[in-house]
């Protein structure tokens, strides 16, 4: 009876009965895995941080201050040149802040300690200067003092550091055993609920399939028609309000389609190269492959600061290039990328490569194309800077004019002749055509191909060049103040 009930409803009702019960149980489980993944990782990056900021104390504190009091000591600077105020000054901010980041109490007291001990080197220090400032013999009982007093301060206080990171990496070890845990029953946990939902969704699946499957049969039978190309064909009207409003829609469809079918056959294919294109596109290997060889090569070097630097760049590079396949991301991101693409490449050809960003700040919440900029910015390196003797220089800037926002690349790099830029032009300003040659990578082609199927043919990319002097490549978009993560 019941059954009967529920193939009365509509076929709205349905399919919304059909999308709560599978879906909202499934949203509840993935915001709480969001949830439960977002804490740990706060609380692992906290950590992380505290022991970051504790080893680099703790490696640079000790040598620098001793070195500095020694200097001071033997007549060979004085306080003010090895700012020893700012030193102590800045050994209580990181105390104090690895006092407030501490998880574990034991370290909430070795903090304590490291501050009871930098109190006392600076009492020593006032000792010492005071000396410094007094008549009279003072170098021996200031080396007395460095001796017996300051260095062995600095001692327990760089004993103190290695305590902390001790706890605090044990902390971390629990923090990933207990994330290793909640991995595993979240799998198991969420094999079973898509199972059983799978299940739930096959059964009203079937039931729904069945209520409409009679009462669509002869739009079946139409639809068939008219995919082997005849659009003459019509659906009897249908006694079911609902069948009646689609197969009303389905005639008027199919009395227009017939004149747009190969336009629009034409634009998919087109639409599908670019998006084909852009996938293949968005994370370059040779790139990545040359990257990761500067790093070794200043690791070998031991250049601990660039190695940092050039990761961490890399990182964000392909953080934002990857964006969890969003298409859409904010012009504050899409700058962070070009800035840490150039950031890099500026490792590899710091001799010719300059580079400049000028993006004002009321348009970093607007959104933009993903990797619009970067391939522009990319081919003012490769064909314009690289080609040109000495030093070169790539200049960002943009800038709005009511709903248009603009951009301009500018490089002094060869340059192109006119010839050259009226191609450009010419291939910018028309749809790709079948036998149209194919451009290597992602390219400035297909980010203008981008942007007019998105947005329209009035946007787009726009050429300037002079041979020797460099060249300028104009970008248009449309102003888009709301923010947008869909894909396209």
């Amino acid at each position: 009876m019941k059954i009967k009930k529920y193939l009365g409803v509509s076929l709205k009702s349905k399919m919304r009965a059909l999308m709560f019960i599978a879906i909202i149980p499934l949203l509840v489980f993935v915001f709480y895995l969001i949830f439960q993944v977002g804490t740990y990782s706060d609380y692992y990056n906290a950590i992380y941080k505290s022991i970051s900021v504790a080893n680099d104390f703790s490696q640079k504190f000790k040598y620098d201050y001793d070195y500095s009091m020694y200097q001071i000591v033997i007549g060979s600077s004085n306080f003010q040149k090895e700012g020893i105020s700012k030193k102590l000054e800045d050994a209580n901010n990181k105390i104090k802040y690895l006092r407030n980041s501490a998880l574990m109490a034991e370290n909430k007291s070795t903090t304590k300690y490291m501050k009871d001990y930098i109190d006392s080197l600076k009492r020593s220090t006032e000792i010492i200067k005071k000396n410094m400032e007094a008549d009279g013999p003072k170098y021996d009982k200031n080396l007395m003092i460095l001796d017996n007093d300051i260095r062995t301060t600095t001692t327990m206080i760089t004993d103190a550091l290695q305590k902390y990171v001790y706890i605090e990496t044990f902390e971390m070890n629990k923090v990933h055993n207990k994330i290793e845990v909640e991995r595993k029953r979240n799998v198991t946990f969420t094999c079973i609920i898509f199972a059983v939902l799978l299940v739930v969704t096959l059964i009203l699946a079937e039931i729904i399939s069945h209520s409409i499957t009679k009462p669509i049969k002869n739009l079946c039978i139409s639809t068939k028609l008219v995919g082997n190309g005849d659009f003459t064909t019509r659906v009897p009207d249908s006694e079911s309000d609902e069948i009646a409003m689609l197969t009303t829609s389905f005639n008027t469809m199919i009395e227009k389609i017939g004149s747009l079918v190969e336009d629009v056959k034409l634009e998919q294919i087109n639409l599908r190269k670019t998006e084909l294109k852009l996938m293949q596109a968005q994370i370059n290997p040779h790139f990545l492959y040359n990257t990761l060889d500067t790093i070794i090569w200043l690791a070998e070097g031991n250049k601990t600061k660039d190695v940092v630097s050039m990761v961490s760049a890399l990182s964000r590079f392909f953080r934002i290039a990857l964006s969890k396949g969003y298409d859409y991301i904010s012009i504050k991101e899409e700058e962070m990328l070009i800035r840490s693409y150039l950031q890099i490449q500026q490792y590899r050809y710091q001799d010719i490569l300059e580079y400049e960003i000028n993006i004002p700040e009321h348009m970093e919440q607007c959104s933009i194309l993903k990797l619009t900029l970067q391939p522009v910015v990319e081919n003012a390196l490769y064909h314009g800077i690289k080609n040109k003797r000495g030093m070169g220089k790539i200049v960002v800037e943009g800038y709005c004019e009511e709903d248009t926002i603009w951009f301009k690349v500018k490089d002094n790099g060869i340059g192109m002749n006119q010839q050259k830029v009226e191609q450009i032009k010419k291939l910018f300003n028309r749809p790709k055509e079948k036998d149209a040659p194919e451009q290597n990578g992602f390219g400035l082609f297909n980010v203008n191909e981008r942007i007019k199927l998105n947005f329209g043919a009035e946007y787009g990319l726009d050429v300037k060049s002079e041979y020797g002097i460099g060249s300028e490549f104009t970008i248009c978009i449309p102003k888009i103040t709301e923010t947008r993560y869909y894909n396209i």
